[in-house]
Formats: C-alpha cells, sequence, structure tokens
C-alpha cells in the first residue's frame, strides 16, 4: 500500500469497539462503512428461510470483513462479535477512491477476496455429503485451533468461548450430533471442554481422526 494512500486514509478513519454479542451489520442491511478487524474475533453468518443459522467465516486480528459492499451497499450476510472487539472503518465512496489511486491497494483487496473464495472451496470439501460428521467437527476443531489457538501448558486452547450450537451452526448440524461427536472426543482424551473453552488435548490424534477412513 502506497504511503500516500496511508497518510491520506488516517484522516478518513474510524476506530470504534464493540462488546461481545453485539451485531456490526445485519443482512440486507445499508452498509456504508469498510470494515476492518484490528482486535478480537467476530463470526460472520447467514441465515436461511427455515431460521437455520449457518456460520461461514471466523475474522481476527487484520482481516476485511464485508468487500462485497465494494460492488453495492448492501450486506449479504450478518457479522455478530465473539469477543470484545475493535474495528477501523472508512466511508465506501472513500475507500473506493483510495482504490483506484492505489493498485496496490486494490491487489490487497482483491487477494483477501480471494482467498475467501479458496476457503469457500474447501468448506464444500468438508460438507455433510462428502465427508462424514465426526471427520468434520475434528477438521473444525484443528483449524480453529490452528487459526485461533493459543498454548495453554501442553494444550491449545480455541481463543473465544465455543458452545455446542455455535459449533453446530458453523458446520450446517444438529445440535445433539455435535454433542455425541464433542463427547466421544471427550472421553478418548483428544480434547475437553470447560466453561465453553474447547482444548485440543492431543493435536496429532485429532488430525488423524480428520484423515481416518473409520469413524471414531
Amino acid at each position: 500500500m502506497n504511503p500516500l494512500t496511508k497518510e491520506k486514509a488516517i484522516g478518513f478513519a474510524t476506530i470504534r469497539t464493540f462488546q461481545k454479542g453485539e451485531f456490526i451489520f445485519m443482512d440486507k442491511e445499508e452498509v456504508n462503512q469498510v470494515y476492518f478487524v484490528v482486535k478480537g474475533y467476530v463470526s460472520i453468518f447467514k441465515v436461511n428461510k427455515k431460521l437455520d443459522k449457518k456460520v461461514i467465516f471466523l475474522y481476527k486480528a487484520g482481516e476485511m470483513l464485508n468487500e462485497v459492499i465494494l460492488q453495492e451497499p448492501v450486506a449479504s450476510v450478518s457479522c455478530e462479535t465473539l469477543s470484545e472487539v475493535t474495528i477501523l472503518s472508512f466511508k465506501r465512496k472513500a475507500f473506493l477512491s483510495f482504490m483506484e489511486q492505489d493498485f496496490e491497494l486494490t491487489k490487497l483487496v482483491m487477494e483477501s477476496m480471494a482467498l475467501k473464495v479458496r476457503r469457500l472451496y474447501h468448506q464444500l470439501g468438508n460438507t455433510s455429503n462428502m465427508m462424514n460428521l465426526e471427520k468434520q467437527v475434528a477438521a473444525k476443531l484443528w483449524k480453529l485451533a490452528k487459526d485461533f489457538g493459543v498454548k495453554d501448558k501442553d494444550e491449545i486452547q480455541i481463543d473465544f468461548d465455543l458452545s455446542i450450537t455455535f459449533l453446530a451452526d458453523m458446520l450446517g448440524s444438529k445440535r445433539e450430533s455435535i454433542s455425541r461427536v464433542v463427547k466421544c472426543l471427550t472421553e478418548k482424551e483428544i480434547i475437553k471442554v470447560r466453561k465453553n473453552r474447547f482444548y485440543i488435548c492431543d493435536p496429532e490424534r485429532l488430525i488423524r481422526v480428520v484423515k481416518s477412513e473409520k469413524a471414531i
């Protein structure tokens, strides 16, 4: 990103803090701000006609939340905070102007969008039609530990509250089914759950579940 663009952008930037459980924007809402995560974690989700919630992405510091509004200023998903979150925002028209003047910035936005498309391709490969539920849960927990994990003694803690319901929303499955798999992984001492915090006790065994041809 061009240093001159950075200097100009400072004058247009807004910083705001959201508490856990707040919405930054809602599906079908008019949005005239481009958002970036400075600190904390947020989820992007969609609710279908049956009112089933599907979590699409989780974002952390340094990530852009809503590239799609550069095309049209209407949100196509909802965004909810998973922790206290600090957000950097720019007015849509100002940000588009910066992109017109700075190809490096435009390239960064394109790369961000391309990465999300690749992540969606990967998610499609992990759907229930192509991978059994045990593998889906293990793969999701492994990815969350990789992206959001912090070392806690000999374990890896996923660094935000993660309920069984939210995990089910991420996988598009029933809560009861996810609960059964989590219970099985816990009994095998591969993971443990304490007060909505997931701990990966044995990452190697967890990844073996993902690669295994047998159900756990």
